[in-house]
């Protein structure tokens, strides 16, 4: 009976307890109806108030911060699409917090609240012109190379902008005036509660008096769930949004009560989201103080990527546990908080990576280091940021490695004979190199130079392009060291053979080279039979077509060297490149292999010092377009001379003779006597290079050297005419091939 009386509505209760006691009713019935409306007032509070305190303006203020700390990373950008790509997260943290703002507007009770968010809008537009301009100067500097106002100082500006610092303020405020009005909220709301809570007790108790037994079971129904409900308020307003409703009943206080439990989970899950999107990061975030104390706060992922951190006390044990060298902490500690240098530039004395094992697996951890600044722009304390880059590290390596594969196998299987003949090459210059570097001597340096540089350029064209940055390594290594002995260049010799016998081979069983399968379809013995039988015939034309059936056209024999130049143009800023080929006699195949360091070293030449870039040869009202012309012209003799032409900028005679001066190849007396032959001429001196810094493709000074060395001991001879603004032709000239 009770149960059914429970679930009766509420509007049937009070008739019945009008019919009961028609006075008393009345008033419980009005008093009923207010405490409802109180109650509802409540609940509204409860929700606009807490989910403003607790989301909205703890969002703005967090969408503030990282826009400007994406703003700071801006002005650090490096290129002119990293700037884009950060001013496109800096414009949509902008709007992020906007939006924040304009709900914080919207449902804020507070006047005061409301009135702040009206200042930080205008703030905010003040700070966004601000930072506009240090974006038209970033852009600026980028551009023109020549920056007027470095970044540290843009960042100085930004950092120290009276704006920033006021809009900062405002938001603090908001968000502390949010927490205030909770706060006021709660005592409200207990205030009210104990008001009506008094009142219902004082009509309870009357009622009790004057209705009987009856009156006080039905003020006890109306009554409870609003008790419930208020202790629900409570706990709310001290911040349990788990806490919910009991349901009791199916009449309106249910239908209240489950409308009120609906909420708070509405609450607890925007609280929860908030609070896992910050515990929940991907890489680890901690700090430390002026004395390298590291504080316990920290992000979860920290303790994942450092499985002891929590025994980590200070930065001389955190990077001791991991190997890196602590014994200048304390200075570099003292550089960073005392401003001895710009913190960009003191915090790089740090590691800016450590090794962290995890088993048998050692892990690479990258290292951020970001300032956190208090009043008066004191440094307070450093972030660091340590991000798990191993797989990201593996994944590149393995994408280059495979891309590089892909590239190798496509271009040899377009290639196969020119392929077998240049790794025989390859081989033999690494052969040749292994046997000077172990009976080293001095005097051996500058023909390994010369290998070192031609076996580069060859590796080069079958995309062997890691074993050519193993041989551009090793070159510097011998520019940069003193080589007491050839056990380290040995070594480095060794490992780098190695790698090119590991790809080659893959190379060999990928494509089955090492069955010939398809690729002969003769007997070579039984040919060379016949081409012996027709030479004692003395038949002047079989002897002339024997001879010519391994000669192929020009373009074809030299197909290789055309894809290379588009490939060493690819990797050269904005050049562009054609390779024709002029009237020409037909060669062999064997005839251009013992050319191959000589074609690959001019083509260089023509490609990264002749060749302009793509404006520049516009602005000369020349096609964008640099064209490179190779013809093959057979003498008389059955010598062969080539001629390798290209419409670039030709070569500077002085700026060539002011080089030779000044390391030491000519005296200031030596020079006046130069003729401009002479001039030219010195691009085939060694360790001269017409370019101001050397890359993996030239400008160490060796590759013109060693093309005229070797031309000059196979009995050969080059030539070169050159005009400036014109172009440069190289002629070669090379004795026929020795029958054997």
């Amino acid at each position: 009976m009770i149960q059914y009386f429970k679930n009766f509505p509420l509007k049937y209760k009070l008739i019945s307890c009008f019919f009961l006691i028609i006075s008393i009713n009345a008033v419980s019935g009005m008093l009923g109806l207010r405490i409802l409306k109180e109650l509802g007032e409540l609940v509204n509070m409860t929700y606009d108030k807490a989910l403003m305190a607790g989301t909205f303006a703890q969002a703005s203020k967090i969408d503030f911060l990282q826009g400007d700390y994406e703003f700071r990373s801006a002005i650090l950008s490096e290129t002119e699409s990293e700037l884009d790509s950060r001013l496109e997260r800096v414009s949509q943290t902008d709007k992020d917090f906007l939006e924040d703002l304009a709900v914080v507007s919207e449902r804020s009770l507070s006047t005061k609240s409301r009135s702040l968010v009206d200042e930080i809008k205008t703030k905010f537009d003040a700070l966004k012109k601000f930072r506009d301009e240090i974006a038209a100067k970033i852009r600026s500097n980028l551009k023109n190379k020549t920056p007027s106002t470095s970044a540290m100082e843009l960042v100085k500006e930004w950092e120290t902008n009276r704006d920033k610092k006021a809009l900062s303020r405002k938001i603090t405020a908001m968000y502390d005036d949010a927490a205030v009005v909770g706060y006021q909220f709660r005592l409200d709301s207990e205030s009210k509660s104990i008001k009506n809570f008094k009142l219902s007790l004082g009509f309870l108790v009357t009622s009790i008096l004057i209705s009987l037994g009856l009156s006080v079971a039905v003020s006890y129904l109306i009554i409870k769930p609003l008790l419930s409900l208020e202790n629900v308020c409570k706990q709310v307003g001290f911040g349990d949004y788990k806490v919910r409703a009991p349901i009791v009943s199916s009449d309106e206080f249910g239908t209240l009560g489950t409308s009120f439990n609906s909420m708070l989970t509405t609450i607890e899950d925007k609280s929860e989201n908030i609070s896992s999107l910050l515990s929940s990061l991907p890489f680890g975030l901690f700090y430390f103080d002026k004395k390298g104390i590291i504080s316990k706060e920290r992000s979860q992922a920290t303790d994942v990527i450092f499985s002891k951190f929590s025994e980590y006390e200070n930065l001389g044990v955190f990077f001791g546990n991991h190997n890196c060298n602590t014994r200048q902490i304390n200075e570099i500690l003292e550089a960073v908080f005392q401003g001895l240098m710009p913190f960009t530039s003191s915090v790089h004395l740090f590691p800016r990576s450590i090794t962290v094992k995890k088993g048998d697996d050692n892990r690479t951890v990258q290292l951020t280091f970001k300032p956190k600044y208090g009043p008066k722009k004191k440094l307070e304390r450093v972030i660091v940021l340590a991000e798990d880059v191993t797989e990201k590290i593996r994944a590149q390596e393995e994408s280059k490695a495979l891309t590089e594969r892909v590239e190798r196998v496509s271009r040899v299987s377009a290639e196969i004979a020119s392929y077998k003949e240049f790794s025989a090459s390859a081989f033999n210059l690494y052969e040749s190199i292994l046997l000077k570097a172990k009976n080293y001597s001095p005097n051996h340096i500058l023909d390994i130079k010369r290998d070192l540089h031609s076996l580069k350029g060859l590796l080069g064209i079958y995309a062997f392009t890691t074993c050519a940055s193993e041989i551009h390594s090793i070159e510097s290594f011998l520019e940069n060291e003193v080589i007491d002995n050839g056990v380290e260049l040995l070594a480095r010799i060794s490992k780098a053979f190695l790698l090119f016998e590991e790809q080659s081979t893959d190379l060999t069983n990928l494509l089955a080279l090492n069955t010939d399968s398809g690729l002969k379809y003769y007997d070579e013995k039984k040919v060379d039979h016949l081409r012996t039988l027709i030479q004692l015939s003395g038949d002047t034309q079989l002897i002339s077509t024997i001879q010519n059936l391994n000669k192929f056209p020009v373009s074809k024999v030299l197909a290789k060297y055309s894809k290379h130049a588009q490939n060493i143009a690819a990797k050269l800023e904005n050049k562009k490149v054609r390779i024709v080929f002029g009237e020409s006699d037909d060669v062999s195949y064997e005839e251009v292999q013992r050319l191959d360091s000589v074609l690959m070293h001019v083509l260089n030449n023509s490609l990264d010092h002749g060749i302009e870039a793509t404006q520049e040869r516009l602005d000369l009202n020349k096609t964008p377009y640099g064209t490179i012309q190779i013809s093959c012209k057979r003498e008389s003799d059955n010598s062969l001379k080539f001629s390798i032409s290209d419409d670039g900028k030709g070569i500077n005679g002085d700026f060539l003779l002011k080089k030779a001066i000044k390391t030491g190849l000519f005296s200031e007396e030596e020079a006046q006597r130069v003729t401009e032959d002479d001039k030219i001429n010195l691009i085939f001196a060694s360790g001269l290079s017409s370019k101001e810094s050397s890359s993996e493709i030239s400008g160490r000074g060796i590759g013109m050297d060693a093309v005229k060395s070797y031309l000059e001991s196979i009995g050969g001879k080059i030539e070169l005419m050159t005009k400036l603004g014109t172009g440069t032709t190289f002629s070669f000239t090379v004795p026929p091939m020795e029958i054997t």
